[in-house]
């Protein structure tokens, strides 16, 4: 791919290859897909449809569906958005990784083609590396791009939280290749065309594809050689990445192409792209093959040699002289400039400096701004008295360094990313070599969609030197007391406040001015925030902010001409924009302090740039100097060859230790503890030279060793450790012991007097040989230096000490002890070369003396192991898995896969990785609460497994320990065949405390996995009875748990422990002290949903001594590269204070955050027997050891922050506090050692109890007999207020009921309730009544097993895709998840849930008063408050002037009073200015929260800036712009509470899940109601029980009223409190549902009329849902259309009202439903004898009166029920030109052709005949319904209502039924078959003949009817069975039988 030509589009290569499966052609080779690079990547070119499925189920927004590889009709891409797809799992080795993408890509191939489209392919990817090292193994010339962003040393504000909230998760990118590039033609600024091209291609939500890349700081400047390859600009999104997001990596591809993709398109850039999808792949396939494996560990190190040969300032010092001359006379005499800005101070320095060191730089700058006048920003005079005049100038000075070697442009970035960890790091490089690079503190800009934020940046100071603090203040003081320098700051500031407020409807200046702490300088500093205009993009604010004043001057424009005339070179991309773009965000530096890097064939140009900004008063050499100090950090770097370093070494014991350091760092182990002494001096001062080498200086060897213990932890990675000779060896005891007993690497240098001095009573000597013992891997004492002994013997030692510290099965410390003879310090003693006798070639080179392999054996398992152990693990069917502490990311994600392959319950530790910001239940059937769940040891024999499958080592619970002893012993006694505890470990150290293990695996756990997979065939649904069982225990003993705790008002540390594993940032790392600290968080701490694997989290658990915490935890955070959160008890935190020193001097690492629970002693003893056999007055003074030191005061002296909590008020506002101040401080944590034992103490009684109510329950299982779903429509007495809702008459829902028959006998009829609303829900009712239809086949006969009566069910409602898991249902509409899910719900809980039984939901009442008077507004809310409810919504946003809706809620509050609460509601209807006015306006009101208040929901992010009111989100978490689930997503601040909707949201299982995400990061959820019946508001109550546990919040579910007033009644009830509740009353409507309504509770308006005909007067009842006039007049004329309906027998028109009211719905014409005479109102007019003796048979009877009727309209249509469908047909036949247009035939027969079984017939008809006129009506209906027919109806819910309402409404005094029984016999009619069959030979009117599956019967009489109407050529005769019901279907199901019968009318 030709990145650097001419614009390039590729066309396909004539090599090609055909996919065997589908038969595509490719370009691709099969050389390329069978060899690939470090991925071993196979020949897979087509997947199956089941792997396709299981991918697109986890990726992001896809069009359609992909049905196969071949011939799909799914539309490949959208032309404006990218197509993201997620690999659903973290892979733990970076080769699989690699496969998976290749996979991934081929799919890509297989799909049908587009023009134009963007695929974007990830695969996440355990944490194990930097981005930078993997940027460093890819030898691949072609483009490198490393973007990392800045970490801020200021504190957080609100400003910066929003404008970073889009990519706060994404720490560092590296990238390889391009998938699409635009290069900027010379003398072109970045335009319009290109800005919309980069958007169209980085259009994604997540602003994953990001176009990186920077610009030329004067794109119309003339251009040097050295910057013609980079262009005006270069952007470009890179074909593959590595990204560090989160807590994993991400391995990426992009694949982009475009058939339109012409040069020509643009006007002011090259584009490189691809025109075809097979080309693009191609590309990316080709550089998937060419990447490389990560660089070993040990070789991450790797200096670059070479030395610098020249050196050349432009200008000169001469030269800068003369300009800075000019310069001053081109500047003009700026105003008066404040004296609080920019002159002293009115404090003494001396307090300055004491708040310093008190509360650091922000109470320093708090203490000045509150001293000192304040101007305001923008009030000080900065500009020019003239236009021509300048204000500021900006010069810069090239410095060109020729090196004589190659430079790894990664190395250098790598060195200065060491020294400045908390700046920009960028890195440009071009196929050619040649690369822009640079470590810059400056921020152009960063946005979040509206949200923006900038930095003002000016004036330098140097840091103090070796961490002095003191030092670093006075030259911070001096740099603020600086007039020259404020002045310069001011005008960056003040420049970008003026552009922020041409550009922003709000400009907030959050930081005024504060000092910016880097690597080696430090700046004045200034944040401003704004929310962007509409129409305002990153081209605006690009164009207006670069360049910034603090770059090139003021005005700029003048600076810019100024410095293209007197400048003397090309500045290129120096000091210009570089950073990312997407159509979101993005994330702009200011490339300064950067490097041009131009490699040559045997040397390399360095160009290094600095510049420094020049106001009246600036000193040459002052400025020349700054110069200096800015290029420092390179300078250092290519000071001088590793080579010349080394020769040029003043004495032997410095070439000794520089040869030792040099290799050290060639090895990766470049971080170095040093502690003071002069023996030590030599080695201290060979790093201090050393230009990769990391400094950690400190006083205390023992904090330092454990800093050192903590950095290995987190690394992995040995730390090294210096200290001088004697006692300072011996202090690192503590840590080695640790080091070794956790498998630690570290590698202890220990500086010694000579051999000779030992023994001898020589001063600060001691035996140190062999000082650790066994607890180092190995050991060398090194012999002084000396000439005559080669160095390499030093080097070989180094390595070997190196390659057992990494050692794969036992890492650990070793110890060199080096010897030194003085001269100590740098003082000449020639030497021979004879000493480097071998090392030419290494001094030469950058690879290490002897190069390790430490990688770990891949043999399969399988070959160490018999087969027999894996066998057994898979098929054991009752497993535990345990996993202990994990100590690699590798290790932790293969736990999670092996967890997920098994199936097995997983008990984790806390220190598994697993457990905190985790995502619980992804995957993993997780069981927090193992060590309370075996608190009762009655439930061990009940719980115990199998096997125990053992993960890791170390357990930090001792009851899990003693289960593991416990099940392994009893399976010894028992004589079980087989290991019952397997130990998986990939250290050697032994973990057998029980002496019971029977089977131990020394692996990787990957490994282990590749070896289960292999062998595991098993389902794991074998193992869901024992982990359900387990799942339901854990609920029950969490809901207890939980209870208490939130039910406590004391501080306890249980509670710290909860929030911990709560609020702890997914950004975060944590360490554990030891203690009760451990105890608790293992205990109490709940996995939360943030990241697809835990944060990292470490203790010292490898000898559990409470020394060293704090200082290894200060190892952690820096090993980790994040901030991270200490927990810590108080007698372990004074044990190691001295590790605030280091945190005092480690300002440029991450911030650790320590929280301290003090509870005045060691409290874990109040726990252990000795605290009750030891009186108090022993036991208090010698064990709890209480402690009385001033925390503060020791944190005060140390510099560091302190807060103290007392309140679990005051507790997460702290940790919040802390965690957003960017630097280290300490939360203490008070709380009571009493108080604390008695909680923990009730919280084990109130498990022990729950667990005794969980075991007096039996556990029962049963099938799902019937499913049956009912469409019902309630009458609807006010408008909805949705946007259809002005529309609706009335409200649809579906009703699932279900039959559950029991193991032990008995049955149980449950309903729950599908609802989509039109207008919020997606799918309709039709559609969803499709799917759920299909679904409820799939139900039925599905066997489950449940404890009905268990509480801790309602805690974790059964996930729907479980329970159907192995019924191939996916992608269900949300209302039928939920719907689905309440069913299933209520089928799994107690037979009794009345809602009397639960505590009362609290509800809120809604109340819109637009369009209303004030008398009418005050009338609705004090009715509201009459019927009880405690909290009211009012809607908002519904008129123009926000002021109206504020004078509403004012009139409403002055109504109801203070005591009730107001929320209000603004369905995202105004801008933020209109917004601010209603805020402003009803500041007073005492609101809530509002909901949803803009219609631009980002812009959320910034209301805090502007009001106190809090906000709630509701459609924003429908929409998917905010969703808790996801780890990234950042809610804004303001932001309180989240509304949701279950029905839209999918289901209760998923409502649950995200209200724990919610309450996990600090929001309160509320449960809100899409109008569904009253069947569905009691399950929301249910749900809003569950979810509000303390029930403090109330929910919006009260919408009862804007239904018939038959419901308005049915779920408030008022209580003596005035609370309005969810009430039992409404599941009265259930059961009215479930048990008696034939008319499936439908609600039905009617009116009824009597009509006359010859022979009956009948009783019409007319359903008018849409028709609100009678269909005829009382005279019975009328010239309309109708439908008429005639029941069966036994019925009434009644009964046929549900299919009424749904053929209402489709046909919009009166429905007419009739009763036949004897049923309901109609009646003969004669006696039946009467019309027997004038020989008219009764049926013929009917049949003409039917007729008669339908003479009264202008068409009839009739659809009748079996005996009123045999009326029907017979009424057609008679009269076949009567005006019946259609004749519709419900499970009606055609008579009984054979004359033998007529009579049969007709006897027994006479014979049920005399039985009903013998029996009471129940026994006679339980006798006519107890037969064959009836089956399917016997199953509905309401048949035992059925009967009874039958029974009591049909009572035939006058014997007229019992006669219609025996005269409309089947056995006493004519046969109709054959008529009908000549009727319908002829076009006319429509015949139609239904049956129901179920009713056999009727089915094969319909089914030969349809072959007989064949035969004869009917055309008029159709026939139709419907699926599911039976003889009743329009009972069963009337929507179904309505459609069938409206599309056959219409």
């Amino acid at each position: 791919m030709n990145l650097c030509g001419q614009r390039v589009v590729h066309e396909a290569s004539s090599r090609r290859f055909t996919c065997p499966q589908c038969n595509r052609s490719s370009a691709v080779c099969p050389p390329l897909l069978e060899k690939g690079g470090v991925g071993g990547i196979k020949k897979r070119h087509c997947v199956y449809k089941s792997r396709l499925d299981a991918l697109y189920s986890h990726r992001g927004e896809i069009e359609g569906q992909v049905e196969d590889c071949v011939g799909g009709d799914r539309a490949a891409f959208s032309a404006s958005r990218t197509d993201v797809r997620v690999v659903p799992f973290v892979e733990s080795h970076y080769s699989k990784a690699c496969d998976s993408l290749v996979r991934e890509i081929q799919r890509v191939y297989c799909e049908p083609d587009a023009e134009r489209g963007r695929v974007r392919i990830e695969v996440p990817l355990c944490r194990g590396i930097s981005s930078l090292q993997w940027l460093k193994s890819q030898n691949i010339r072609d483009m490198k791009l490393y973007f990392s962003s800045k970490m801020s040393s200021s504190p957080d504000t609100a400003g910066s939280i929003a404008a970073e909230s889009a990519f706060a998760h994404v720490s560092a990118v590296a990238g390889v290749g391009a998938a699409w590039m635009w290069t900027g033609l010379h003398g072109c600024s970045l335009d319009e065309e290109v800005m919309e091209s980069i958007k169209r291609m980085t259009d994604d939500d997540d602003n994953r594809v990001r176009a990186f890349g920077g610009g030329r700081f004067d794109p119309g400047g003339n251009v040097a050689a050295e910057w013609e390859v980079f262009g005006s600009f270069c952007f470009l999104i890179p074909r593959v990445e590595f990204v560090e997001r989160g807590n994993v990596c991400v391995l990426a591809c992009t694949i982009a192409w475009d058939s339109q993709c012409d040069a020509a398109m643009l006007s002011s850039a090259k584009t490189t792209g691809f025109r075809t999808k097979e080309a693009a792949i191609e590309d990316a396939l080709l550089c998937v093959s060419k990447l490389a494996g990560p660089l070993p560990r040990q070789a991450s190190g790797v200096c670059s040699r070479g030395t610098c040969v020249s050196s050349e300032h432009n200008p000169t010092i001469e030269g800068w002289n003369r300009l800075l001359e000019e310069v001053q006379d081109r500047l003009c005499a700026v105003g008066d400039v404040a004296q609080g800005e920019n002159g002293t101070f009115s404090i003494s320095p001396s307090t300055a400096l004491d708040e310093y060191l008190r509360n650091g730089q922000k109470g320093l700058d708090d203490l000045l701004a509150a001293s000192s006048p304040n101007v305001g920003v923008g009030q000080s005079d900065t500009t020019g008295k003239r236009a021509q005049d300048l204000a500021k100038l900006v010069l810069a000075r090239r410095t060109a360094m020729v090196i004589d070697e190659e430079i790894d442009c990664c190395d250098v970035l790598g060195s200065l990313q060491e020294r400045d960890p908390k700046a920009y790091q960028f890195l440009l490089q071009m196929p050619n070599g040649q690369c822009f690079l640079g470590c810059t503190p400056e921020r152009l800009y960063a946005r979040s969609d509206q949200e923006v934020v900038s930095e003002a940046v000016a004036g330098t100071r140097g840091r103090g030197a070796g961490g002095d603090i003191e030092k670093d203040f006075w030259l911070a003081f001096d740099l603020l007391q600086s007039q020259k320098d404020g002045l310069e700051f001011q005008l960056v500031r003040e420049s970008i406040v003026d552009i922020f407020n041409s550009l922003c409807s709000r400009v907030t200046v959050e930081v005024e001015k504060s000092v910016l702490k880097q690597g080696s300088v430090q700046h004045l500093y200034g944040r401003i925030a704004g929310t962007l205009e509409s129409g305002v993009d990153d081209l605006d604010l690009l164009k207006d902010l670069h360049p910034t004043p603090a770059v090139c001057g003021q005005p700029d424009k003048d600076a810019l001409c100024f410095l293209r005339q007197f400048e003397s070179f090309d500045r290129g991309f120096y000091a210009g924009p570089f950073g990312w773009f997407t159509n979101n965000a993005a994330d702009v530096a200011v490339a300064i302090r950067s490097s041009l890097i131009s490699p040559g064939s045997d040397q390399t140009l360095v160009s290094l740039y600095a510049g420094v900004g020049i106001v009246p008063g600036s000193v040459t050499m002052s400025e020349w100097n700054e110069l200096d100090l800015k290029i420092g950090q390179f300078t250092k770097i290519f000071d001088s060859s590793t080579e010349d370093r080394i020769l040029k070494s003043p004495n032997m014991s410095l070439l000794s230790a520089q040869v030792m350091v040099e290799e050290l760092c060639r090895n990766g182990c470049n971080t170095f503890c040093v502690a003071p002494g002069s023996r030590s001096s030599p080695l201290t001062l060979a790093v201090a030279r050393h230009p990769r080498a990391k400094l950690v200086p400190g006083i205390d060897e023992r904090s330092l060793g454990f800093w050192a213990v903590g950095y290995g932890k987190a690394t992995g990675h040995p730390c090294v450790v210096i200290t001088s000779s004697g006692t300072a060896v011996a202090n690192l005891l503590p840590s080695v012991v640790e080091a070794s007993q956790s498998n630690v690497p570290m590698i202890l240098l220990t500086a010694d007097r000579p051999s000779e001095l030992r023994d001898s009573g020589a001063n600060q000597t001691i035996n140190q040989v062999g000082i650790f013992g066994k607890y180092v891997r190995w050991e060398a004492d090194i012999l002084p230096p000396s000439d005559t002994v080669p160095v390499r013997k030093t080097l070989t030692a180094v390595s070997n000490a190196i390659r057992l510290a990494y050692s794969p099965s036992s890492s650990g410390p070793v110890h060199l002890n080096c010897q030194y003879r003085e001269p100590l310090h740098p003082v000449q003693d020639p030497w021979d070369d004879l000493a480097l006798e071998g090392l030419h070639a290494w001094l030469g080179s950058t690879r290490p003396f002897t190069s390790i392999s430490a990688s770990y054996s891949r043999i399969s398992i399988v070959r160490q192991v018999d087969h027999t152990v894996i066998d057994a693990i898979s098929n054991c069917r009752r497993g535990l898995l345990v996993v202990g502490e994990l100590a690699q990311p590798e290790d932790v994600a293969a736990a999670k896969h092996i967890a997920k392959v098994l199936g097995w319950p997983v008990v984790c530790d806390v220190l598994s990785g697993l457990r905190i910001g985790d995502r619980e239940g992804e995957d993993m059937n997780l069981i927090n609460y193992i060590d309370h769940i075996l608190v009762d040891q009655e439930i061990w024999e009940k719980i115990e497994p199998e096997m125990i499958l053992h993960l890791g080592s170390r357990l930090t619970s001792k009851r899990v320990a003693a289960f593991i002893e416990h099940v392994t012993l009893n399976a010894n006694e028992r004589g079980d065949p087989g290991p019952k505890w397997i130990l998986v470990d990939r250290k050697t150290p032994r973990y057998d405390p029980s002496h019971l293990l029977q089977m131990r695996l020394e692996c990787d756990l990957s490994d282990l996995l590749d070896a289960i997979q292999q062998g595991h065939r098993q389902d794991t649904s074998i193992q869901s009875d024992y982990g359900s069982l387990l799942r339901r225990i854990n609920d029950t003993v969490e809901e207890a748990i939980d209870r208490v705790i939130e039910e406590s008002d004391s501080m306890s540390e249980a509670h710290v422990a909860r929030a911990i594993s709560e609020y702890l940032p997914s950004s975060h790392g944590l360490f554990i002290g030891n203690s009760m600290p451990i105890r608790d968080l293992d205990m109490f701490g709940a996995p939360q949903r943030k990241d697809l694997l835990g944060s990292p989290v470490a203790a010292n658990r490898g000898a559990s001594g409470i020394d060293g915490v704090l200082s290894s935890a200060a190892g952690f955070a820096s090993g980790l590269l994040r901030k991270c959160t200490l927990v810590v008890g108080d007698v372990s935190f004074l044990h190691d204070a001295n590790g605030l020193n280091l945190l005092r001097t480690g300002s440029m690492s991450p911030a650790l955050t320590v929280v301290l629970i003090n509870n005045s002693g060691g409290g874990i003893f109040d726990f252990l027997p000795i605290s009750n056999d030891v009186p108090e007055d022993q036991f208090r003074p010698l064990w709890t050891t209480p402690q009385y030191v001033d925390i503060s005061g020791l944190c005060r002296a140390q510099g560091i922050p302190h807060m103290k909590v007392s309140s679990l008020a005051e507790l997460r506002r702290s940790l919040e506090s802390s965690w957003e101040l960017n630097r280290h401080c300490v939360v203490e944590v008070i709380t009571n050692i009493e108080t604390n034992v008695q909680h923990h103490e009730y919280i084990k009684s109130e498990v022990k109890e729950a667990l005794a109510r969980y075991l007096s329950d039996d556990v029962m299982d049963g099938t799902i007999k019937r499913v049956r779903l009912n469409r019902v429509s309630l009458p609807l007495k006010k408008a909805l207020t949705t946007a259809l809702g002005s529309r609706m008459t009335y409200r649809e829902v579906i009703h699932i009921t279900m039959d559950l028959v029991f193991s032990d006998g008995t049955s149980r009829k449950v309903i729950g309730e599908i609802a989509p609303l039109p207008g919020l829900h997606k799918e309709t009712l039709e559609s969803a009544m499709e799917q759920s239809s299909s679904l409820a086949r799939l139900v039925e006969g599905s066997h489950f097993s449940e404890s009905p009566t268990m509480m801790a069910l309602e805690k974790r409602i059964p996930a729907l895709n479980d329970f159907l898991q192995d019924l191939g249902v996916e992608a269900l509409y949300p209302s039928v998840t939920c719907g689905m899910e309440a069913a299933i719900w209520e089928a799994l809980s107690s037979n009794e849930m009345e809602a009397s039984t639960r505590p009362p939901t609290k509800v809120s009442g809604l109340l819109d008063p637009s369009e209303k008077s004030e008398v009418e507004i005050r009338d609705m809310a004090a009715s509201l408050v009459n019927d009880g409810y405690q909290c009211i919504k009012v809607k908002a946003g519904r008129v123009e002037d926000p002021r109206e809706d504020a004078k509403n809620v004012m009139l409403i509050r002055e109504t109801v009073g203070n005591n009730i609460i107001l929320r209000v509601d603004a369905n995202q209807s105004w801008t933020m200015e209109q917004a601010l006015i209603f805020a402003e306006t009803a500041k007073d009101v005492g609101i809530q929260y509002i909901e949803e208040p803009l219609k631009d929901p980002w812009q959320m992010h910034s209301w805090s800036t502007f009001s106190t009111i809090p906000l709630a989100i509701d459609e924003s978490v429908d929409q998917g712009l905010f969703n808790p689930l996801d780890p990234s997503c950042d809610i804004p601040s303001s932001v309180k509470f989240v509304v949701l909707k279950p029905s839209l949201l999918g289901g209760m299982t998923k409502t649950v899940e995200l209200c724990d995400a919610i309450r996990s990061c600090g929001r309160h959820p509320v449960i809100s109601s899409s109008f569904e019946s009253p069947i569905g508001l009691l399950h929301l109550s249910k749900i809003s029980s569950i979810v509000d546990t303390n029930r403090k919040l109330h929910h919006g579910i009260a919408t009862e009223s804007w239904f018939a007033e038959d419901f308005s009644q049915l779920a408030i009830t008022r209580l003596g409190q005035g609370r309005a509740i969810m009430s039992s009353v409404a599941l009265s409507f259930s059961k009215k549902l479930m048990s008696g309504s034939k008319s499936d509770g439908v609600i039905i308006p009617t009116c009824s009329s009597v009509v006359s005909t010859s022979n009956i007067e009948w009783n019409i009842m007319q359903v008018y849902p849409h028709i609100h006039s009678q269909a005829f007049a009382k005279d019975g004329s009328s010239d309309m259309d109708v439908v008429l309906l005639l029941h069966g027998m036994f019925g009434s028109g009644n009964e046929m009202a549900s299919l009424a009211l749904e053929l209402s719905k489709c046909l919009k014409l009166p429905i007419l439903c009739l009763d036949l005479p004897g049923h309901g109102g109609s009646r003969w007019k004669n006696t039946v004898d009467d019309m027997g003796q004038h020989g008219f048979q009764m049926m013929d009877i009917l049949a003409d009166s039917l007729v008669e009727l339908a003479g009264n309209f202008r068409s009839c249509s009739i659809i009748g029920y079996s005996l009123g469908a045999r009326i029907a047909l017979l009424s057609s036949l008679r009269h076949p030109s009567a005006n019946l247009t259609s004749v519709i035939s419900i499970s009606g027969g055609l008579g009984i052709q054979d004359v033998g079984q007529r009579a049969d017939r007709f006897k027994r008809d006479c014979e049920i005949a005399a039985a009903f006129d013998s029996l009471d009506r129940s026994t006679f209906f339980r006798m006519w319904y107890d037969v064959s027919l009836w089956d399917s109806l016997r199953d509905q819910c309401w048949f035992d209502e059925y009967i009874k309402e039958k029974a009591s409404s049909t009572p035939d005094p006058e014997n007229v039924l019992s006669d219609m029984l025996r005269e409309c016999s089947p056995g006493r009619t004519s046969y109709m078959k054959d008529d009908l069959l000549d009727a319908t030979k002829h076009p006319g009117r429509k015949i139609f003949m239904v049956a129901g599956s179920d009713d056999t019967k009727y089915t094969a009489m319909v089914q030969e009817l349809e072959q007989d109407a064949i035969t004869a050529g009917s055309v008029s005769l159709s026939v139709s069975i419907l699926e599911d019901v039976g003889h009743a279907m329009h009972l069963e199901n009337p929507s179904r039988v309505a459609t069938i019968c409206s599309n056959i009318i219409i």
